[in-house]
Order: structure tokens, then C-alpha cells, then sequence
């Protein structure tokens, strides 16, 4: 009976909200000739997509925008996953409060259905997608952040450090390791268990902390909600995913402000990336479109796979002939007796000593993918293969040498790939 009344007050609210939002719809329908107001819907749940859609929108804009041209923003999911982020959001960019949600998208899809293509087919709604958070043309490297922190949160930030056990001028680097617990706990309506290729093993990242943790570094291991504890016995090595002082201001403070960013691809590396600071990626999954190609990514390494019945690590076109997306991944690796093997702490750390000297150091600036990607076809697990064929100075990230010259054979296997 309750949910029969539950879903009588929904059926009402959708009907109510059409009667209002149609009169305003008509409104700016005809006012379009003249003036053209755009309702773009950002993503809101999932902090990656909040950061990254939103900052490629706004830079997008930045660059094309039309003076008979007014863009308003609204929320299309619940929760906010991050207020400090909503909040910055708000000072830049009018949004419409969630409570309005519902009518805005109203508004929104009435305005697409009587205006047709040329409503519809406005290129800035690329970025109202999951996969428009791609910066295949290089904007974050052209433009500067959009996010800015007001004074009292400068401050704030101070005082945050300090509660840490930090001094005011630490330097430090954030440490994001995927596992389920995220959406297990804040997004459990749904099942995500598709996703497991995605996760890794927090002390795989043991010896890389340690290091960076004996060069003066302080090394925040980062998370909202994380299935296990990452307990190491240096007093510069910090579980802040499991400190009182977590919360959404400080995963944001301390990932814009860090040296830079240790992540396996995962939606808080969105952060450092709209703040333009450096991300190197490690136990990054294979599947097409994880790797994150673009400015200001410096360098990744990727999960492999064994394949039992070859006794031997199967190639990256032979895991692009056999596996194109993780839908029924489990099912696809059981049928080819095909295992994802984890980064080892070793090759980790060889990856995040090469970013650190990349930084304070010499390095060499020939990246050893330009010559793949000038004659053959660039990574499958980049979701832009085709585009970045042809503009391969777009492939900003390098791979990491040490794990490239060890694994040629598996990465420079694309003689057989095609264009489609």
C-alpha cells in the first residue's frame, strides 16, 4: 500500500511538473531567434564527472560561446557527491537548486523535442554524458582552471593540514586506489560489480608511498569510503580516508593543491586534473576508454593479462579482438581462461619515481608512444583509438619507460587493428 501511494505522489509530481514547465518552455522556445538560452544538465553523482564534464563545458564555452547566447546549469542526479565542489561550482556558473531539478530537465526536454536538431544537436551537450569527460583537443592544457578558493578557505585549508599533522609548507602527494566501497555505500541502487576490473590492491602502492614518504613527501591516501585500512608505519604516510578530518572541502583542498596525484583511474583524479596539477595512473584496467590520455596526466601503467591455455601475457590487440567493453567481462575472461594480473609494487613504484623526477629533474621528452601512434594505431583502451591515429600530439601521457621496455611485446602489438 505504501508503495502504491509512493508512486501515486510521483505519478502526480511528473504531471505538475510538466504544467509548469511548459509555459516556460514556450517562453523561451520563442524567444530562441533572439536570444538562445541553453539548459545544460551536469552530472552530479559522481565527482569525476562533476569536475571534469563540467570544467571541459566551461572551457568549451569559453571558446565558442556567442554573445546571443545564455547558458543555465542544472543538477540531473541525486546526491550532490561532493558540496565543497557543488559550492565552487555555484560562485562561477548559475545552477538551479536541485529542488528544481526535475523541472528544469522538463524544461529542458520540451525545448529539444519543439526546437529539434538545433537544439538537440548543440555540441556542448557532449559534455552531459558519462563519455564526455574526454579532453581529446587539449583545452585543460590552453585554458586555466575555472575553480578558484576564496581566502577563508585558503585558511581553512591551513588549518586543515595542521590537524593532519602537516606543517603550513608540506608538500605532498594524494594516493586514490579504486575499490567497490564508493558506490556500494552512497550509490546502492544499483549493481556495479561490473566495475571490478577497475579495482585494485591499496598495498600494491606500499613501496611507492614508503619512498616518496622517505624523500620528504607527505602521502595522503585518499577516499570517501575505502574497504580497507592502509596502515604503514611512517609518521608522513597518512590513511586520511579513514581520518576524522575527512570530508568533501578537504578531498578537494588536498587534491588541488597537492605536488601531484597517484590514481588507477577513478573519479576523485578529476580534481587534480581541472586544477591542472600532474596525475600519474598505475593498476589502470585495459578495458577501452580507462585511459585518461590528456593533459595534465604525465604517466601511466596498466593491469596485465595471463592467459593460461597461451602460458603467457596476452598482447593489447589481442585483448581488443576478444574483449571491446566490460560488459560481461567475468563471463568473456572464464570462456578464455584469461586472469587480470595487478600491477607489482615494484613496477608502481618505478612509475611514481619517474613522475617525481620528472618534476624536480631531468627527463626525456621524447614520448615513445608519437612513434606507435604516427604508424600504427594508438592504445585500444583509449576511447578516442581512431581520432588520436590522426593527432597523436593529443596523446599527452606517456607510458612509464621501465614498464614500456618490459612490455613491448604486449603493447606494440597492433599490426592487425583496424580503422572502423
Amino acid at each position: 500500500m505504501k508503495n502504491f501511494f509512493l508512486k501515486c505522489i510521483h505519478k502526480l509530481w511528473q504531471w505538475i511538473s510538466y504544467l509548469f514547465a511548459l509555459p516556460i518552455a514556450i517562453f523561451f522556445i520563442f524567444l530562441y531567434p533572439f536570444h538562445k538560452i541553453k539548459l545544460i544538465g551536469l552530472i552530479s553523482d559522481r565527482i569525476g564527472h562533476y569536475a571534469l564534464n563540467t570544467e571541459l563545458l566551461l572551457c568549451y564555452i569559453d571558446d565558442f560561446k556567442k554573445k546571443e547566447e545564455s547558458y543555465f546549469f542544472y543538477l540531473r542526479e541525486a546526491p550532490i557527491c561532493n558540496q565543497q565542489l557543488h559550492t565552487m561550482w555555484k560562485r562561477i556558473i548559475p545552477i538551479f537548486p536541485l529542488i528544481f531539478a526535475h523541472l528544469t530537465w522538463r524544461v529542458d526536454y520540451l525545448m529539444s523535442q519543439w526546437l529539434g536538431k538545433k537544439y538537440k544537436n548543440d555540441s556542448i551537450q557532449q559534455f552531459e554524458i558519462t563519455k564526455g569527460n574526454v579532453d581529446k583537443t587539449g583545452v585543460l592544457k590552453k585554458h586555466a582552471p575555472h575553480l578558484f578558493f576564496t581566502e577563508l578557505e585558503k585558511k581553512r585549508g591551513q588549518d586543515l593540514l595542521r590537524a593532519l599533522g602537516m606543517p603550513s609548507d608540506a608538500k605532498w602527494a594524494c594516493l586514490l586506489v579504486r575499490d567497490a566501497a564508493y558506490l556500494n555505500q552512497y550509490l546502492a541502487v544499483r549493481d556495479w560489480s561490473y566495475h571490478f576490473h577497475r579495482n585494485a590492491d591499496i598495498d600494491n602502492f606500499s613501496k611507492a608511498a614508503l619512498f616518496l614518504a622517505e624523500k620528504g613527501y607527505y602521502v595522503l591516501r585518499m577516499g570517501k569510503a575505502v574497504e580497507k585500512k592502509f596502515s604503514l608505519n611512517h609518521p608522513r604516510v597518512i590513511d586520511y580516508a579513514n581520518h576524522a578530518c575527512r570530508s568533501d572541502f578537504a578531498d578537494v583542498y588536498l587534491s588541488a593543491h597537492c605536488a601531484f596525484f597517484i590514481s588507477t583511474s577513478s573519479g576523485l583524479d578529476g580534481i587534480p586534473e581541472i586544477f591542472r596539477k600532474p596525475v600519474v595512473f598505475a593498476d589502470m584496467s585495459f578495458i577501452r576508454g580507462e585511459l585518461q590520455f590528456w593533459y595534465p596526466g604525465r604517466f601511466f601503467i596498466f593491469k596485465k593479462v595471463w592467459g593460461i591455455l597461451e602460458n603467457r601475457f596476452v598482447s593489447l590487440r589481442e585483448i581488443h579482438e576478444k574483449i571491446s567493453s566490460e560488459d560481461n567481462l567475468n563471463a568473456k575472461l572464464a570462456q578464455l581462461q584469461w586472469q587480470i594480473i595487478e600491477n607489482t609494487p615494484d613496477e608502481i613504484l618505478a612509475v611514481v619515481q619517474e613522475m617525481e623526477n620528472s618534476l624536480y629533474g631531468s627527463h626525456n621528452n621524447d614520448n615513445p608512444m608519437h612513434a606507435l601512434l604516427k604508424t600504427t594505431l594508438p592504445f585500444p583502451i583509449t576511447s578516442q583509438r581512431d581520432y588520436l591515429y590522426f593527432h597523436p600530439e593529443q596523446f599527452y601521457i606517456r607510458v612509464g619507460e621501465d614498464f614500456f621496455n618490459e612490455n613491448q611485446s604486449i603493447i606494440a602489438d597492433f599490426e592487425k587493428i583496424e580503422i572502423h
